[in-house]
């Protein structure tokens, strides 16, 4: 499954012991969202009583956190880490801005903190920004099935190509979009077999041929193929793929 996402990675001089900056994550360090108010276009938007600020959370054991819910604003990410070899404790800390978008909210922001042996030791952190509103559709496993052969005469045939699907979520499957380097091809045409369960999600042939084949293909060839499923919680992609065989052979009289 495939998920959209946008790394950010922050570096800040820290004088750190050895033991720490050879640790592959930092346990113990504080991370805190604030809502970044600086050169905003809308200034009342961090003023607004409805944001929801997230309490600052510790790093786990592995240096991970995680914050959920995110709304659609500008935000800074800060991070503490004490140095407890130093009385009185001195913090470090490191520092980055980044905006969730309106289609990545509510988004959920997961990141780790580690120390990199740089000629200066310095605090890293990375975070990832994921979609939250997935389909939550599991496939079992062999699904997506995608007829196993292609032939080149499809390209003249008016003949329907069945995408076999079967797992959880797919009830109220509302579109099935298929994607290749080439090109696209969407269907609503969805159907359940009342014998195996199986959902069939219904292309022409001669459509989606030529939409995903790029036209130098040759027997043999594998195409790549995403196939993304939608519902009314969102969308979930899966990777599937298309062998082509053929010509047919013209038949002897």
């Amino acid at each position: 499954m495939k998920k959209a996402a946008v790394v950010v990675t922050a570096l800040a001089a820290l004088f750190l012991g050895p033991a720490l900056a050879l640790a592959a994550g930092i346990p113990g360090a504080t991370v805190t969202l604030v809502c970044n108010d600086i050169d905003l276009v809308d200034p009342d938007l961090c003023a607004d009583p409805a944001l929801d600020i997230p309490e600052p959370v510790v790093t786990d054991s592995e240096g991970g956190f995680v914050f959920e819910n995110l709304a659609a604003v500008p935000w800074l990410l800060k991070v503490e880490v004490m140095d407890s070899a130093t009385p009185p404790a001195v913090v470090k800390s490191a520092q980055i801005d980044f905006v969730v978008t309106a289609d990545q909210a509510p988004a959920r922001l997961a990141g780790t903190v580690t120390a990199l042996a740089a000629p200066a030791i310095s605090l890293e952190v990375n975070a990832g920004i994921n979609e939250p509103d997935t389909a939550g559709i599991v496939l079992l496993p062999g699904y997506p099935k995608l007829q196993p052969a292609w032939n080149r005469n499809w390209v003249r045939a008016n003949g329907q190509l069945h995408v076999r699907l079967a797992g959880t979520g797919l009830e109220g499957l509302e579109k099935v979009v298929l994607t290749s380097d080439k090109g696209s091809v969407e269907t609503t045409v969805i159907m359940q077999d009342p014998e195996s369960g199986e959902y069939h999600a219904i292309f022409r042939k001669r459509a989606a041929f030529a939409a995903l084949v790029p036209d130098d293909a040759v027997r043999g060839d594998v195409v790549p193929i995403t196939v993304s499923l939608t519902n009314a919680l969102g969308t979930d992609e899966f990777d599937a793929s298309f062998r082509i065989v053929g010509p047919k052979k013209p038949r002897r009289h």
